[in-house]
Order: C-alpha cells, then sequence, then structure tokens
C-alpha cells in the first residue's frame, strides 16, 4: 500500500491535469502570438532592392516586347525618383 502522502500527491496531479495542459497551451499560443508580432515590426524589407527588383521585372517586360519604350522609360523614372526620395528621407 501507497503511503498517504504519494496518494495526495498523485491525486493532486489528477486533478490538475488539465490545468497544466491548458497553462501550457495558452503559453505556447502566446509565444506564437509574440513572434508574429516581432516579424511585422521588425521585417526587413529593403525598398532599394524592391525598387531594383521592379526595375529588372520592367527591364524584361521591355525586352519582350510588352512595354514600349515611352512606358518603360516612365516608369524607370518614377523608380529612380522614388529610390532618390527614399534615400534622401533615410538621410
Amino acid at each position: 500500500m501507497l503511503p498517504i502522502a504519494a496518494i495526495n500527491i498523485r491525486d493532486l496531479f489528477r486533478e490538475s491535469a488539465w490545468t497544466w495542459i491548458g497553462l501550457i497551451f495558452a503559453i505556447v499560443v502566446l509565444a506564437w502570438i509574440i513572434v508574429r508580432v516581432r516579424a511585422v515590426f521588425h521585417s526587413d524589407d529593403d525598398p532599394a532592392e524592391n525598387a531594383n527588383q521592379i526595375l529588372s521585372e520592367i527591364r524584361e517586360m521591355y525586352e519582350e516586347g510588352k512595354l514600349s519604350e515611352e512606358e518603360f522609360r516612365s516608369i524607370k523614372g518614377r523608380l529612380i525618383q522614388q529610390q532618390a526620395s527614399t534615400r534622401a528621407g533615410d538621410e
């Protein structure tokens, strides 16, 4: 036969098992939410990198004949102007 202390501990764990499971689940969900929020606020999106990617895609479209020379120059000019204003704002 088990001592009374061992029986009380076993009953305590049995009664509080759902509480512990719920607590662990809540902590995991909270940690996941914190990671997601931090990812939103600490995104490493570099506007210059994005503009360069857009410029290369526009250049491809121009070379394939999907854009006229006038459209290509207009879009390219806007992207360069946007990059220059972004850089001036950073300084």
